[in-house]
């Protein structure tokens, strides 16, 4: 961990990632119902933003990021709580399995494959089979609330190891409704 993260290039993948967990952070902040934590989110969104432009941004397109964070956060919270719902579990947990899945793709800087789309599975299906689920420092380096990516973080944490820490329910166990395809 001697070696200086800021130089080091930053990819298309770790730009996307941060905006995703900014988002991340801002459906958690809708969920939590917290005006301070709305607030800060619009914030932290307007920075992920500003760090990633070439020129300050005018009073004008930081009130388009934040309409846009505004739209994408209530998307992710209607999607999570819909999820949330059909799973049996708490809307946050749904939040922080996406959260983990945002930076494990950050550091694939590919498609997800198979074992890192599961991963978020794999944790709601520990939370509700009552298996070990991932180290808080996993979940640490994932925290939706923390709306931004550690420095260095694409490079420093393996998050598909989250995925294997818990232990999957048989797969007879989980059912798809109509409309839902199994992947």
């Amino acid at each position: 961990m001697d070696s200086d993260d800021s130089t080091a290039p930053r990819t298309p993948e770790q730009d996307a990632a941060e905006l995703a967990l900014a988002i991340v952070s801002h459906a958690t902040a809708i969920t939590q119902e917290d005006d301070a934590a709305l607030d800060a989110s619009d914030e932290n969104l307007r920075e992920v933003v500003a760090g990633q432009t070439d020129q300050p941004l005018t009073e004008r397109q930081q009130e388009v990021v934040t309409t846009l964070g505004t739209a994408g956060g209530a998307l992710a919270a209607g999607l999570s709580h819909a999820l949330a719902d059909a799973r049996g579990v708490d809307a946050a947990e749904v939040l922080g399995a996406t959260a983990r899945s945002v930076v494990a793709h950050a550091r694939d800087g590919e498609a997800l494959d198979d074992a890192v789309r599961d991963a978020a599975d794999d944790e709601l299906e520990a939370r509700r089979g009552g298996a070990s689920s991932p180290s808080d420092d996993d979940l640490e380096a994932a925290d939706p609330r923390r709306g931004t990516l550690p420095a260095g973080e694409a490079d420093r944490r393996d998050l598909h190891d989250a995925g294997d820490q818990g232990q999957r329910s048989s797969g007879s166990e989980r059912q798809h409704g109509e409309g839902d395809s199994p992947r």
